[in-house]
């Protein structure tokens, strides 16, 4: 344990030994989010359902996107050679790596929070408040899990960047696409978005905002409906960790 601990603080330290890159991936979606309801002058419940969707966006891109890419590059330009025969494992440094890069997630995600709340008038609701929490925490460990699996699987940088950009895209689509829903909307649209990741933490930030429908309501029959996003977060995760444990290594892939 003594030995995560020091690790992860040693990742966390590297993170910021690159100041404007942290800055950007911590500021970043809170400035779109002034400019999106600047532009659109969404304030209350608008400024509230934009808060909710950066927010989660905000934690993808820094803990998936972020996540795989700096792992990746790490292990392809030799950073992480030194390592090995070292008491440090890959599983212990995929964890502590796991850790550090969810810590950050969450500070993005809480920033582009703070930013819809403090700026634009989105209302906290108090009975909400675990739920976000929950969401914030366990979304973000669960998409620095799937970061590392694509970094894991990856044979080089620009192949991590690429499936975890393209994948994001996707993701996004699809909820962001069920959560617009129009009467031509297919009906199994809704149930797709409830099973990927991305949109079990936008209906948990969600509640801190007030009591709102997730884009699907039965994902996972016989389960009750406040515990489908957690689930599906849970499962996410754990399956991105599984792969990142069992598949990552110091070696630089051969293409």
């Amino acid at each position: 344990m003594r030995r995560l601990i020091h690790q992860t603080a040693h990742e966390l330290h590297r993170s910021m030994r690159r100041p404007v890159a942290l800055a950007l991936e911590l500021l970043a979606p809170a400035g779109l989010l002034a400019l999106l309801v600047a532009a659109s002058g969404a304030h209350g419940p608008q400024g509230a359902l934009l808060t909710a969707n950066l927010a989660a966006l905000a934690m993808a891109l820094c803990a998936y996107l972020g996540g795989a890419v700096s792992a990746a590059a790490r292990r392809e330009h030799g950073l992480l050679r030194s390592y090995a025969g070292t008491p440090l494992t890959p599983g212990l440094f995929v964890l502590a790596r796991l850790l550090a890069t969810a810590f950050l997630a969450m500070l993005a995600a809480l920033a582009t929070v703070a930013a819809g709340v403090l700026g634009f008038g989105a209302p906290l609701v108090r009975d909400g408040l675990g739920d976000a929490a929950a969401g914030l925490v366990l979304g973000a460990l669960g998409f620095s899990a799937l970061g590392l699996a694509v970094a894991a699987l990856a044979r080089r940088t620009e192949t991590a960047h690429a499936v975890g950009l393209w994948t994001l895209i996707a993701v996004a689509a699809v909820t962001w696409g069920a959560r617009a829903a129009t009467p031509l909307t297919p009906h199994w649209l809704g149930a797709v978005a409830g099973l990927l990741p991305l949109e079990p933490v936008i209906s948990l930030i969600s509640a801190a905002f007030g009591p709102a429908a997730p884009a699907a309501s039965a994902v996972l029959p016989g389960m009750p409906p406040s515990l489908v996003p957690l689930a599906v977060i849970v499962l996410w995760g754990l399956a991105g960790g599984a792969v990142a444990l069992t598949a990552f290594d110091w070696r630089r892939r051969r293409p």
